[in-house]
């Protein structure tokens, strides 16, 4: 089956005597594997009058499930994902964009210097209740160090949910034990597990989080640069089934002294538990070819004009 769409399955069995049992169905769901596209450069951008027109481009990339939001960094916070959409997200402090990013320098990273910068998906509450997810993100960066450059510093990645009560946050950081330090960890407010793996150490890595739904904080998996983490965990509540609240914003980076330092890019949610090999995919994911079509540009005459990209995958 190579279309989209909604099918049906329905098994059948006889016995030796021809005896038939009563016809059993499932429905299966292919998806839509369609490369997603997003603009490289702030949106819109502007040219002087007579200038030649140098296009920023974009990127395509596909997926292996359509996210609820997807924010590459490409020199601005918005979201590209097709099935949440309009998760904006609005630069809080002074975060900036870099050229060096996971695809060697094809597009822009987001850069945040630890003093507070982060991104803000205004009234966008993430996955709450008992509902599954992954996050997918790269991030490259330094060890992580309160002011005092002595003090390692428990940076955050990415936070949602209500931290004033047990299991109803759900925070992405870098571990920070005196034991422990520099690895993925993901923390719930009574509960936390972290992997074996130092994600900053000035390179890029891929992390990658994944909780099924109606679960416990033990159930869920840390990934790495494709490969399952061996995983410590505590607090009392590491059996509780997590239910997140809806109250803070969706936000990649720390506020105040949970601040990171570094680079963040290609920032997916979704809103189901992937599988192993959708984290292998994810992390080997190659971008697409992209082609744009500027020609009704024209920029002798003042104006607001659309360039056109498009992209297709394998299976067209």
């Amino acid at each position: 089956v190579t279309n989209t769409g909604t099918y049906s399955v329905t098994y059948n069995a006889t016995d030796a005597v021809g005896n038939a049992a009563i016809p059993v169905s499932r429905t299966v769901i292919v998806e839509d594997w369609s490369p997603i596209l997003s603009t490289v450069g702030p949106a819109p951008f502007n040219i002087d009058q007579g200038k030649p027109l140098e296009d920023p481009g974009a990127e395509a990339v596909s997926m292996p499930f359509n996210p609820v939001l997807y924010y590459p960094f490409n020199g601005n916070a918005l979201d590209h994902s097709s099935k949440g959409g309009a998760q904006n997200g609005t630069l809080r402090g002074n975060p900036g964009f870099s050229g060096d990013d996971h695809h060697e320098g094809l597009g822009l990273s987001l850069e945040l210097d630890g003093t507070g910068d982060y991104v803000d998906a205004v009234g966008y509450k993430g996955i709450i209740g008992k509902g599954a997810r992954s996050v997918s993100m790269w991030i490259k960066g330094e060890p992580q160090f309160k002011a005092d450059g002595a003090t390692p510093n428990a940076a955050e990645l990415v936070h949602w949910g209500d931290g004033r009560t047990a299991t109803k946050r759900f925070t992405l950081r870098v571990n920070s034990d005196t034991a422990n330090r520099n690895e993925f960890r993901v923390d719930v407010n009574g509960a936390y597990i972290y992997g074996s793996k130092n994600i900053v150490d000035n390179k890029w890595h891929h992390l990658v989080v994944v909780h099924p739904g109606d679960s416990a904080l033990q159930d869920t998996l840390l990934y790495v640069d494709g490969q399952p983490e061996q995983l410590t965990g505590g607090g009392d509540q590491i059996a509780t089934v997590l239910d997140t609240l809806s109250y803070d914003n969706f936000r990649v980076g720390g506020t105040g002294t949970s601040a990171f330092t570094g680079l963040i890019d290609d920032l997916i949610l979704f809103d189901r538990a992937l599988a192993p090999e959708q984290v292998a995919a994810l992390h080997s994911a190659a971008l697409h070819e992209v082609t744009s079509d500027s020609t009704g540009v024209n920029p002798d005459v003042p104006g607001t004009y659309t360039i056109d990209y498009s992209a297709t995958n394998e299976y067209g």
